[in-house]
């Protein structure tokens, strides 16, 4: 049976090259009268590029002879049977070296050198898919990764996949300008990219009916796939096989004359792909070639003058079966590199100037002093260097910037990759990166709003872990500016709904998130990160339920397991959260927020310090930026009232950055856990000093000094906070609590009720407020609130065994008991003493249901 050949085997050609052998075709038989093409060529050119495997296979399905096909073309157009295109006239992408950068920069490279009446081969041999019709793409390697079917988000990334618009555009300045262009799609793209059918749909109609003054040929028609199968060639496509066959000479046919025209290979080739597709039970043709052009007499353009020799020896190889002829041509041709840069920079005196630039690449310097950038800018003002060369490294330095930050987008898109690597320096040295892309890339290497988005989406997101206010607020309005002219881009939205979760905007993050959901469902982040929302919110359920989602989405995320476990440790399940730490450990053992996690698990559960330093030690080996671990290392050293390595560890913290507030914000709170508050204040004064817009710092400074009994300067600072931020509900539930433990009740009541009329939803405060009507004895607002705490956090037992209590106040006996059992279901342990001597539940402590209930709880807490 035939094999799909699921590739978008693009071949284009911008040339029709075997004008320019060097010999009169020979005879046989009868003697013929060679004339001049009708069709002066000059010289040819061509890029060719095969990818059979892609940098994210889970996307883009891997193909078994498309690098093949284009490395047989390549042979083809260097042998004799081809005309001996010199190997400097072509360049050839394989693979991993087929990226977006490498093969922009090499199709500009050729369109530079290319004279009047010179041709072009652009031959491109692996996926395409498209976004809508108007958005259509061949795909490199280092395409962006996907999520699925139908979630097409990924394309809009922009820099990471060729499109076919741009392609045209160059095409177009060539053939308007006397160049020639051939367009060949050996178009048979999987119907399970991302794009579907209609991807497939809209990348046909973008190649074969945007005319840009070049000849078109598609291997199949819009509704078809190519085939591929061991038994052309040995391992090669349909059309390939029969479209190399037809240019050496088994198409000249219509006349004999030694001559292939357009009209002769467009004959041959789909008269035998068609035959060879046939299929007796459906009686269709599985694959149908076709053809365009609308530039004058394309029918009768020559595009090889046949060498006798080599059409008379591959048609005997035909007849018996034998691949050797292919075979023999693979091994005699190494991949061509177009332009010899150290030859030509040597002829013209500039080899240093070369070599300079060259070593700045191997050791990656590619902007800043000393790098490859102002190697480049020396070379722009050496006035003596052929522009054609300036151009080259132009095209050179432009490749490596825009395949770097392509990289560090993918590291974004991928959850799977590892996201230690979400660094200030990581993100902010891919926006300089961009901008020097930017700078000297020539205008056809890219799309301009693509670049300018990205621009912004890097810069800001570069800012997305510091703690600064006014630096996520500048952030956020850089995004802000990049969602105005992308407004479909799943990833901006995301990023949107990080750093209004980094200020605390909770409602906003909601939109956002729920915004990059819609636009791509498929993909884990805004899911994952939806959870998040509402697990600073206290709301749990919803937290679980979109962090599992978000496990639906992509099961080798570390962080969500991560994350799950957080949760389960927010309602004392340590069981589960020991679980899903070593689950996301078992994804990736070296995620420094599960080391830190499994630290903590042995700090607080098992009170086993030694093992818990061991982790926290793990966590900043593998990252050594990341302060939680120093800090929980920190915290172990104070519990040994190691006052050296305390001291130590501080010093070593402060000197990771030295200006960032929370890193001080951070020591204050774990020496407030110590109650060495004092000191505290010392360390949270600094915090506001370097970002005196962050509340909780604030807010901090403010414990701090009521555990010091310092009652007016705890007071002064939080009405402070409320000055920074009115709608801030922490801040109401904190001052609420130090009205109340000052036995200010009637303050502390409309504290709580001031914040609920900015945050109705806000679990914590509907608890407190509820807690004191409850000590009013005002049991039934007490219920409203407890019921409406609730429904925002369904795993705070205290709720429900308040609500027990209201409800034996209420006499409502059956309510108090299934409230009182809710509460008995999340506690593994209870004083049941207490619960009975609990005059608040005095109604119902007589009743058997009550005695049964504690009965069957009591046992089930002994098993435990």
């Amino acid at each position: 049976m035939l094999q799909l050949k699921l590739i978008f085997f693009l071949l284009l050609l911008i040339v029709f090259n075997q004008t320019k052998a060097q010999t009169t075709p020979q005879t046989k038989g009868i003697e013929q009268v060679y004339t001049e093409p009708t069709h002066p060529v000059g010289n040819i050119y061509a890029l060719i590029v095969g990818l059979s495997k892609y940098q994210y296979p889970e996307t883009y399905t891997p193909l078994q002879f498309a690098d093949k096909d284009a490395r047989v073309f390549y042979t083809y157009l260097r042998s004799d049977a081809g005309g001996k295109v010199p190997s400097e006239n072509i360049d050839t992408l394989f693979n991993e070296r087929a990226t977006y950068g490498e093969v922009m920069s090499k199709l500009l490279s050729i369109k530079d050198r290319m004279k009047e009446n010179d041709l072009l081969y652009f031959y491109f041999s692996g996926h395409g898919d498209a976004y809508n019709a108007a958005k259509a793409f061949l795909l490199p390697y280092d395409a962006p990764s996907g999520n699925g079917r139908s979630d097409k988000n990924h394309y809009l990334i922009g820099t990471t996949v060729l499109d076919i618009y741009t392609i045209k555009v160059i095409f177009k300045d060539l053939t308007s300008n006397g160049r020639k262009v051939i367009f060949i799609s050996d178009a048979c793209r999987t119907n399970e990219l991302s794009g579907g059918e209609e991807g497939r749909t809209s990348v046909f109609k973008k190649i074969m009916e945007d005319d840009a003054g070049e000849i078109r040929f598609s291997s199949c028609s819009s509704n078809q796939v190519s085939y591929e199968d061991v038994r052309w060639g040995g391992g090669r496509g349909l059309f390939s096989w029969h479209l190399v066959n037809g240019l050496i000479g088994m198409a000249d046919t219509s006349p004999k004359d030694g001559e292939v025209t357009v009209d002769e290979l467009v004959s041959y080739v789909k008269t035998q792909v068609k035959n060879a597709s046939y299929d007796k039970a459906t009686k269709t043709y599985k694959q149908t070639p076709q053809f365009d052009c609308k530039a004058e007499n394309c029918e009768t353009f020559v595009l090889n003058l046949v060498n006798e020799t080599e059409k008379n020896r591959l048609a005997q190889e035909l007849q018996k079966g034998d691949n050797s002829f292919y075979q023999d041509a693979l091994a005699t041709y190494s991949p061509a590199k177009g332009v010899n840069l150290p030859i030509e920079m040597d002829k013209i005196g500039f080899k240093a100037l070369y070599n300079e630039f060259v070593n700045h690449l191997q050791n990656n310097e590619l902007i800043g002093e000393n790098s490859a950038a102002t190697t480049f800018q020396k070379i722009m003002l050496e006035e003596t260097i052929p522009t054609y060369l300036v151009n080259e490294f132009r095209g050179i330095l432009s490749s490596r910037l825009i395949t770097d930050v392509n990289k560090i987008i993918n590291t974004y898109i991928n959850a799977a990759q590892n996201n230690n690597l979400y660094t200030y320096d990581y993100f902010y040295t891919g926006y300089l990166k961009l901008k020097e892309f930017i700078k000297i890339a020539d205008t056809l290497f890219y799309i301009p709003l693509d670049a300018k988005v990205n621009l912004l989406f890097l810069e800001a997101h570069a800012n997305w872990k510091t703690n600064r206010t006014s630096e996520l607020k500048s952030s956020l309005e850089k995004i802000d500016s990049a969602v105005i002219l992308k407004p479909e881009a799943s990833y901006l939205y995301n990023l949107k709904g990080v750093l209004h979760q980094r200020l605390k905007q909770y409602k906003e993050a909601s939109l956002a998130f729920h915004k990059g959901m819609k636009l791509a469902p498929g993909w884990i982040y805004p899911t994952h990160n939806l959870g998040l929302n509402f697990s600073y919110l206290g709301q749990r359920d919803s937290s679980f339920y979109y962090y599992f989602k978000a496990l639906e989405l992509d099961t080798n995320y570390q962080t969500t397991y991560s994350v799950i476990a957080q949760e389960y440790a927010h309602i004392d399940d340590y069981e589960s959260f020991i679980k899903y730490v070593n689950k996301g450990l078992s994804k990736d053992p070296t995620d420094p927020s599960l080391l830190l996690q499994k630290g903590n698990y042995y700090y607080y559960q098992k009170e086993d310090y030694d093992k818990a330093l061991s982790y926290y030690i793990q966590s900043f080996s593998y990252d050594k930026s990341f302060l939680y671990g120093y800090e929980n290392a920190l915290k172990v050293h104070i519990k040994k009232m190691d006052s050296d390595s305390t001291k130590f560890y501080i010093n070593k913290i402060v000197e990771r950055d030295s200006t960032n507030p929370e890193i001080y914000f951070d020591i204050g709170i774990i020496l407030s856990e110590f109650s060495a508050d004092s000191m505290a204040r010392t360390f949270f004064n600094y915090a506001i000093y370097y970002d005196s817009l962050n509340i909780d710092y604030w807010n901090a400074y403010a414990n701090s000094s009521y555990k010091l009994e310092d009652y007016n300067t705890a007071h002064t600072i939080y009405l402070k906070s409320l000055e920074i931020d009115s709608t801030n509900n922490s801040t109401y539930a904190l001052l609420g609590t130090f009205y109340y433990n000052l036995d200010y009740i009637d303050y502390s009541l409309n504290t709580f009720l001031k914040g609920l009329t900015f945050n109705p939803k806000d679990y914590l405060l509907n608890f407190n407020v509820g807690y004191l009507y409850y000590l009013q004895k005002a049991y039934n607002d007490a219920a409203h609130y407890f019921l409406i705490s609730l429904e925002n956090n369904k795993f705070n037992q205290d709720t429900y065994y308040y609500l027990a209590g209201v409800y034996a106040q209420l006499n409502d006996k059956d309510k108090a008991l299934f409230y009182l059992e809710n509460y008995l279901k999340l506690v593994k342990d209870f004083d049941r003493k207490s619960i009975e001597e609990d005059e608040d539940l005095q109604s119902i402590k007589k009743s058997k249901e009550f005695k049964n209930l504690l009965n069957r709880y009591t046992s089930k807490s002994v098993a435990h």
